[in-house]
């Protein structure tokens, strides 16, 4: 599986039935029982009728990981890996194999070599490690799937508001614009002041709704495994469409209000 060993070793050919126990014990164990201390050459026993008078003798301590016994959000608990030869009665083997390329499509070779070997061996299930993975975190799948369709609404109902905004703004400045115009402003200036203006009011909105965005993100990184509280690429992608939007909600209406004729704006109601 890719767990390290930390220090000591790991479990080897040579820990047998008639060797002395052993186990590799994860930090959270060390930490827990052992207080940070090594444990390295000391003794534990299982509180188990089959191993209640045989302790177990540390000979390696891994990294913590995540297994079927604590969720993707939980704190990784005690853990410890004994020898499957040292087990005083093994009624499940658990095979995990790594290959390269698409794991399903090892699969059929993994089963034809397992009952090559024993045709009566009974197979209970056949999963990869991403569909454990995905079915471990399936609400938080599911909720995060909710959030983003959410936001994407959102988002799109911000940009629709925006140019509305923006073009309702712009087109009841249409006499004032004549004004300016009539006194000598030119088209470009016009269509300037505007942009000026709206982007004036997106960049208030961001400053607000930005810090709003990085408290509510800390917030969901309690609930959802691996989402960072900041993701630059995402604030990046909407400060630059709502940026875009206003942009566009501005110069479409001043560069057509630009156009009217001075005298036209002047009596416009």
């Amino acid at each position: 599986m890719g767990i390290p060993v930390l220090s000591g070793r790991g479990i080897e050919a040579q820990d047998t039935g008639t060797s002395t126990r052993v186990a590799v014990v994860n930090e959270a164990m060390v930490k827990h029982f052992f207080h940070g201390q090594d444990p390295i050459g000391r003794q534990f026993t299982i509180d188990d009728p089959d191993w209640r008078d045989k302790p177990l003798t540390i000979v390696g301590v891994s990294r913590d990981a995540k297994d079927h016994g604590s969720g993707l959000r939980e704190q990784v608990k005690p853990r410890f890996y004994l020898a499957f030869q040292q087990m005083p009665d093994p009624s499940q083997i658990v095979i995990e194999a790594q290959v390269s390329g698409l794991p399903s499509a090892a699969v059929t070779n993994l089963l034809s070599q397992i009952k090559a070997t024993d045709p009566h061996l009974p197979i209970s299930f056949v999963r990869t490690l991403d569909s454990l993975v995905t079915g471990s975190a399936a609400n938080q799948i599911a909720l995060a799937k909710l959030s983003a369709f959410f936001a994407g609404l959102a988002l799109l109902l911000a940009c629709i508001g925006l140019y509305g905004v923006m073009s309702y703004t712009v087109a009841g400045r249409t006499r004032e614009i004549g004004v300016r115009m009539a006194l000598g402003a030119r088209r470009a200036d016009v269509v300037h002041l505007v942009l000026r203006e709206g982007m004036l009011l997106v960049t208030v909105g961001l400053a607000i709704g930005i810090p709003l965005a990085l408290a509510s993100g800390s917030v969901l990184h309690s609930f959802l495994f691996g989402l960072r509280s900041t993701d630059p690429l995402s604030l990046t992608a909407v400060v630059l469409l709502l940026g875009t939007v206003a942009a566009l909600a501005g110069f479409i209406p001043a560069r057509r209000a630009a156009k009217v004729d001075p005298m036209v704006a002047l009596r416009y109601e």
